[in-house]
């Protein structure tokens, strides 16, 4: 029984592990100035065309919002760019747990919403390894982008990047008896109401030309 845990435990953490490396490279493949762009267009085309399928009206200027885990969130990011410039449409963010880098995407999104929890210490990935979010570069798109008030960072409460107590885990609980996958639940579906709640604040202006409405794609790898 002692070695079949023991196992279980080597095998746990060997795919984390994986898992890990593996959306590390997909983010240093959306940010590279050189594949990045090429990358980003395919992924964008693909969350197009899903948009398109489900009825989504290029023009009618609904928002679209992105949710991406982990390497997902700046794979949004860099879609995003080629979503708004096909789409016109206002483009947000989601990102659980993600490693965000200073590409220029995030010029081109409305806002980034960023699930940070206490223990999950994979997005310190974007900030340390991207000169992009050094207070050094005030003039980096991702220092603009936080100073025009884009970068909102939730804290989510103590909880992990992966394995026992992520952000999806359906036993843990939080301090205050919420379960984890619950808290991330009501996190994401709150900025996206209170956002949408917005939206049609403004298209009841009169000289508002915002549609009410939106459509909802996830870009989890």
């Amino acid at each position: 029984m002692e070695c079949t845990l023991k196992n279980g435990f080597i095998f746990n953490a060997l795919s984390e592990t994986i898992i890990d490396l593996r959306n590390i490279f997909q983010i240093a493949v959306s940010a590279d100035p050189r594949y990045g762009p090429i990358y980003n267009v395919d992924v964008a085309r693909k969350l197009g065309l899903g948009l398109l399928r489900h009825g989504y009206a290029p023009g009618s200027r609904k928002p679209i919002f992105l949710i991406g885990y982990s390497g997902g969130a700046q794979i949004a990011v860099g879609a995003a760019n080629y979503l708004h410039k096909g789409f016109g449409s206002p483009i947000y963010v989601v990102s659980v747990g993600g490693v965000l880098t200073d590409g220029p995407g995030v010029a081109h999104v409305e806002r980034v919403f960023h699930l940070n929890a206490a223990h999950d210490y994979i997005p310190l990935f974007g900030s340390v390894f991207y000169p992009g979010h050094w207070p050094l570069l005030p003039h980096s798109t991702w220092n603009q982008a936080r100073r025009a008030g884009k970068i909102a960072v939730i804290d989510t409460g103590p909880m992990k990047h992966t394995g026992r107590g992520d952000y999806f885990d359906r036993k843990a609980k939080l301090p205050s008896g919420q379960i984890h996958a619950d808290k991330t639940t009501d996190i994401v579906s709150g900025v996206i109401a209170d956002t949408l709640d917005g939206q049609i604040r403004e298209s009841q202006k009169p000289d508002a030309n915002i549609a009410s409405g939106f459509c909802f794609c996830s870009v989890i790898p």
